[in-house]
């Protein structure tokens, strides 16, 4: 009974096929085709949502005192702020006012080893005042992603990785 029934739809299918113009040959070209545009689409539409992405983040960053106040502040000891040597050194730094005293930027690293992404954390003082500069980077919070794998590390190990690549630019 089950092998009939198989028989009948392979039949079937080939009858349609025939009867149409088509050969399997064609219908799989013209199936892979179809699938190789829908990729590209989906590709450009990821663009496209990236960089919006990006822009609503400019925005929101330009428009929160908190993260312009870090943004502004010059990296201790150098003659650069937090948003130059972020801006100069990654691609893609999102920015996010995370509870009104604490300040995250994340962006993708390229270019130094296996590192892909980092996470620098900014506190506030219970007064409100930025510590991303209180005269030393300990009350910067850190973290790196390499090979996929997260880790925490210091605020200052991931500014210095920072400031070596801003440095070699």
């Amino acid at each position: 009974m089950i092998s009939w029934v198989l028989k009948r739809n392979v039949l079937l299918i080939f009858t349609i096929l025939f009867l149409t113009g088509c050969s399997l040959d064609e219908t799989i070209k013209e199936g892979k085709s179809v699938l190789e545009k829908g990729e590209e689409v989906l590709e450009k539409g990821e663009e496209v949502a990236a960089n919006l992405n990006n822009k609503v983040n400019k925005v929101t960053s330009i428009l929160d005192g908190n993260i312009r106040e870090v943004q502004n502040t010059k990296v201790f000891e150098e003659d650069f702020t937090f948003k130059e040597l972020i801006d100069n050194t990654t691609q893609n730094p999102i920015w996010k006012n995370e509870s009104g005293d604490y300040v995250t930027v994340q962006a993708e690293v390229n270019g130094y080893d296996d590192l892909e992404e980092i996470i620098l954390g900014f506190p506030y003082s219970e007064e409100g005042i930025s510590l991303a500069n209180a005269g030393v980077f300990t009350s910067i919070e850190g973290a790196i992603k390499v090979n996929g794998q997260s880790q925490e590390v210091s605020g200052d190990a991931v500014l210095a990785i920072l400031i070596e690549i801003y440095e070699k630019k």
